[in-house]
């Protein structure tokens, strides 16, 4: 978030579905936004940060009644959309439209149920890259970044252009990995060498087994996309 929008103290911050946390802890730590949210419940860690509650439920006409048009400079949504009752979420993109400020942004992060081939109850919309560009283009965003995280520790850039399948850097890399294949056949060929370099074979594998560790949120591939309200 900071790598694109200028933070700055004042700045007025809406998150739906913030759970207990939410991302106001860490505005803090670069400057001191008038933050509010929408959730089921109310959270005191939210509250003594200055957050302040808007209600249990955030639909296009909640919000368009809490704020004026073009007064919010960014709207915050992780995994909440793909709950939202999928009659709404065009009202729903309504409001966040009218609610932010020209060249203010829309930052939102959504599982891709489809890489996965499984739909994941309760989520009621499921999203595709190209849904979620016609979604923006309709109510007037533009795209700043689309990101997809593939649940297995990398995140790519669908910005722009889409890379080529088979590019020089992933051609260098299968070589690297077909050379350290040969090299590791001939070292635990060898009872000098593979002695010599058992703990060292013995530390990577524990490495690899610390990167299976499940993380503590859901690791499901999903998007992360940041898009700016066009002007009026």
């Amino acid at each position: 978030m900071k790598n694109f929008i200028q933070l700055h103290d004042g700045m007025r911050i809406l998150e739906l579905g913030p759970n207990e946390v939410s991302t106001l802890p860490a505005y803090n730590l670069f400057c001191k936004p008038d933050y509010c949210y929408f959730d089921q419940l109310e959270w005191p860690i939210i509250k003594s940060y200055g957050g302040r509650s808007l209600g249990n439920y955030a639909s296009g006409d909640n919000i368009r009644r809490e704020f004026s048009a073009g007064s919010l400079d960014l709207i915050h949504s992780s995994h909440s959309l793909e709950h939202i009752n999928p009659i709404s979420l065009n009202n729903l993109f309504d409001g966040f439209s009218a609610a932010i400020a020209d060249g203010g942004h829309l930052f939102f992060e959504i599982p891709d149920d489809y890489a996965y081939e499984g739909l994941s109850p309760p989520h009621t919309l499921f999203f595709t890259e190209a849904c979620i560009r016609t979604l923006l283009e309709r109510h007037n965003f533009e795209i700043v970044s689309v990101g997809h995280w593939d649940g297995g520790g990398r995140l790519s850039d669908h910005s722009g252009e889409r890379p080529k399948q088979h590019t020089a850097e992933t051609t260098k890399k299968s070589m690297l990995g077909y050379v350290r294949s040969i090299i590791g056949r001939i070292i635990l060929g060898n009872e000098t060498l593979s002695r010599i370099t058992k703990p060292w074979r013995l530390r990577r594998a524990f490495g690899q087994i610390v990167k299976q560790i499940p993380t503590p949120y859901e690791a499901s591939p999903y998007y992360r996309v940041l898009a700016r309200r066009r002007e009026r």
